[in-house]
């Protein structure tokens, strides 16, 4: 049986109570004036009360009726004095908590591995932004309606009863509908949120696809079937949201009514007590003016429980988003150095300066699927790379030629075997001593909406203009950043929107000058840009490689002459590995991409594709 998870057994909201720790004292206050406050609603019934008991005392000639009617607006102001109080104290409570909560979960995203982000930024986004923001309205208004709502109507029950316990039950002889409609409104009701929350973020993100993609879709006449999903996304959230307002019409109708005529009850059991000499007039009046408004604040409950139950989904989304596991290294447990510290100084043997040897023992990586199987990407593979070698990896699509650059770069950890540089395994090694060996430059690499210097600056955050100078000519940026009016404060826009792919692509490589790491990662970085560019590029990539330890993937094999050596993944294992006249002859899947690269070579308009064989070229001639 396996053990379970001690944080499974807490409240979805511990993750706020962790938080908000430090200021504890100020929600211990809120509550206790909330509590105050609610006593003060009943200032105005009890001013009549006593308006009454007094005139019928002494007579209205002899009655303070201007005192008792200024008392009224002293108590009315210390009431929305007191709930002034509470809002404040909630508030700051509620934002230094979420301050505290979000600097966790972003720090948490600092120390998780890269694909446990991919295709789930916008869920995090929720998670982070929305989900920690429903402490404010929590702390400020649920927690306190919570607690004045409850504390009235039970500090009153003792009152009522030391006045008379025959109209004390009949006040509260309500109470029964009032519990029972409030089970009818819970029962269920958090399994219901949760679905409709989970429809809501369907319908969300199916939107959202179709927004982004809708200039393909319509490219394609694909419209009508997208919008189809679309629209059943909405209906989904509709035919919930309606489902649950069946559900909980009835006893949400049954608690407001018995909220709204509690004079239904009292005023027949007061005046048959009254007639038959058992009650007095001014019991009767308290009752009247009392009894009417104790049960009043039980309203705000409702609202209140609602608000609870959607707090604790986001509480259960936070606690999910924080067990996710991080990825293991030198820093303390539960510590996350932060991104932009010093490079730390590499510890251990076999040596104390970084080399560029990299090896791969016997790696074997795996995804979890859906039916908790796993899928395996990589599969023993064994390989050496020699420090300041060029090795070239080449596969057909799904290989795992990408996995095993993302492996090297550490955006998440080998399944089994180990990766080293330099004789350490790359998981011994902290974010900072990993990031001072290696560079990697992506197919699509990632800018940051900022100015050109700011982009540069995240390989060495205390370079000189002079340095990021340099690192730009030696990328070929050089004129691009000379002939922009703003030289190094142009902003880039957001994922570098305002640069063609060729100039993104000469920023990245002056990152990875700038950073010069004796590792370089490169994932094929020439794909996407015009021949001119990719001549260009080539001739920085070429610069760059001197002096390190190249890792390239490669998809089209005309540089395979300039590799130290080649290696061919197929199906996730190393097929063969060496130059390529060797695997020419030696590998069935090189010989068949060489193949297939020289037809599409040649290839012309008005000439068959090469990948049209056999019958199919046949048919096509035909």
């Amino acid at each position: 049986m396996n053990p379970v998870d001690p944080s499974a057994r807490r409240s979805p909201l511990s993750v706020y109570q962790s938080a908000l720790a430090p200021d504890l004292w100020m929600v211990a206050g809120a509550l206790l004036l909330a509590c105050v406050a609610a006593l003060l609603e009943l200032a105005p019934f009890w001013v009549i009360w006593l308006l009454g008991t007094t005139a019928l005392a002494l007579g209205w000639e002899n009655t303070p009726v201007l005192s008792l009617c200024l008392l009224l607006p002293g108590l009315v102001g210390l009431r929305f004095a007191c709930q002034g109080a509470v809002t404040i104290l909630g508030h700051v409570a509620a934002f230094r908590g979420e301050c505290r909560l979000r600097h966790q979960m972003v720090d948490h995203i600092a120390c998780l591995a890269p694909v446990r982000l991919e295709g789930k930024t916008g869920d995090f986004k929720r998670t982070i932004m929305e989900d920690v923001g429903r402490l404010n309205g929590f702390l400020a208004h649920t927690l306190p309606d919570l607690a004045g709502g409850l504390f009235l109507p039970l500090a009153s029950a003792g009152l009522l009863f030391a006045m008379d316990w025959r109209m004390a039950l009949v006040s509260l002889g309500l109470l029964p509908l009032m519990v029972w409609a409030q089970v009818r409104l819970g029962a269920g009701a958090a399994e219901a949120f949760r679905a409709w929350t989970e429809a809501d973020a369907r319908a969300a993100r199916t939107l959202l696809s179709y927004v982004r993609g809708v200039v393909t879709l319509r490219a394609f006449n694909r419209q009508a079937g997208s919008l189809d999903s679309v629209r059943q996304g909405i209906h989904a959230v509709r035919d919930l949201a309606v489902s649950i307002t069946r559900r909980s019409a009835l006893p949400y109708s049954v608690f407001g009514m018995t909220l709204s005529y509690p004079l239904a009850v009292i005023l027949p059991a007061g005046l048959y007590f009254y007639r038959e000499g058992s009650l007095t007039l001014e019991t009767l009046l308290f009752f009247l003016a009392l009894g009417a408004g104790v049960m009043a604040p039980l309203s705000r409950v409702v609202f209140a429980l609602h608000s609870l139950r959607n707090i604790q989904a986001s509480g259960e989304r936070i606690r999910a988003f924080l067990a996710l596991p991080p990825m293991p290294h030198a820093a303390p447990a539960g510590a996350c150095v932060r991104p932009d510290a010093p490079a730390a100084v590499p510890t251990g043997t076999p040596t104390a300066v970084p080399t560029g040897e990299v090896r791969f023992e016997a790696v074997g990586y795996t995804v979890p699927t859906a039916d908790g199987t796993g899928a395996g990407l990589l599969s023993d593979v064994t390989l050496c790379l020699p420090e300041n070698s060029l090795t070239l990896v080449t596969g057909p699509s799904g290989a795992g030629k990408t996995t095993l650059a993302r492996l090297l770069a550490r955006l998440d950890d080998v399944s089994q075997g180990a990766i080293t540089i330099g004789g350490l395994d790359i998981r011994s090694l902290t974010p900072q001593e990993l990031a001072a060996r290696v560079s990697i430059v992506f197919q699509d690499p990632v800018l940051f909406h900022a100015s050109v210097r700011d982009n540069l600056r995240l390989a060495r955050p205390n370079a000189t203009d002079d340095e990021i100078r340099e690192a730009l000519e030696a990328a070929g940026a050089g004129p691009m950043i000379r002939a922009m009016p703003e030289g190094l404060e142009t902003r880039v826009g957001d994922r570098g929107t305002r640069l063609s792919g060729g100039e993104k692509q000469r920023i990245a490589l002056a990152r990875a000058f700038l950073k010069n790491a004796p590792v370089l990662i490169l994932d094929e970085a020439t794909a996407h840009v015009d021949p001119i560019a990719e001549r260009e590029i080539q001739e920085a990539m070429d610069r760059l490689a001197l002096g390190r330890t190249v890792l390239a993937i490669a998809h089209r094999l005309k540089a395979m002459d300039r590799a130290d050596q080649v290696v061919v993944l197929s199906d996730g294992r190393i097929e063969a590995v060496g130059p390529h006249a060797t695997l020419l002859e030696d590998s069935p899947t090189y010989r068949r991409l060489w193949s297939l690269q020289q037809e599409a070579s040649a290839w012309s308009l008005g000439t068959p594709s090469p990948l049209v064989t056999g019958t199919r070229r046949k048919e096509a001639s035909a």
